[in-house]
């Protein structure tokens, strides 16, 4: 998106740490993180204005979408749909963020003192790794991610310990109906 790091923008995670609650609020994404965060900001005191591709919770029943245009108007959620982004930028005077959009087949701009970003999060290709500790199991040091010794990790969640404890791959596995 043109102009968006420039902006400050604010994303689920850095919307919880801001130590203000800001005047007015943009927020682009129409899913539940955005809904949640237009509705909590809304609440704080931020005039909040929502840019949806589609429209609010577009999973759910269209019925779903209806109600909650109809709540956030009565919080006074200015919620706008079938709003294209096409950039944003900070205006040096204000200070302000602005968003321009396609709107309706024209292009309209929307101005607010931060902008959230909740338009979801895409998977990293990166696979996943992790940092194994210098110490191994029972020493109480904890790796970064996960732990080289996961093949342990039985059906039930819980580590397998040394050989003759109860929740070892040693132990004896009960036979019989229900297990």
């Amino acid at each position: 998106m043109p102009g968006l790091e420039e902006t400050g923008y604010l994303t689920s995670t850095t919307a919880m740490e801001v130590e203000a609650v800001p005047e007015s609020l943009l927020v682009i994404g129409g899913g539940y993180v955005a809904l949640e965060q237009a509705q909590l900001f809304a609440r704080l005191g931020s005039k909040v204005t929502m840019l949806v591709r589609s429209r609010l919770a577009s999973a759910e029943e269209p019925e779903a979408s209806l109600a909650l245009m109809g709540v956030f108007a009565d919080e006074g959620i200015k919620v706008v749909r079938r709003a294209t982004l096409s950039g944003v930028r900070t205006d040096p005077k204000t200070g302000q963020v602005v968003a321009t959009a396609a709107v309706a087949g024209g292009e309209e701009e929307f101005r607010a003192a931060r902008l959230l970003m909740a338009t979801g999060r895409r998977p990293s290709p990166t696979p996943c790794t992790w940092k194994p500790s210098a110490s191994g199991p029972g020493t109480g040091a904890k790796s970064s991610y996960t732990t080289p010794w996961l093949p342990q990790i039985r059906g039930s969640g819980l580590p397998e310990t040394s050989p003759g404890t109860a929740n070892s791959s040693t132990s004896p596995r009960p036979t019989g109906p229900g297990s």
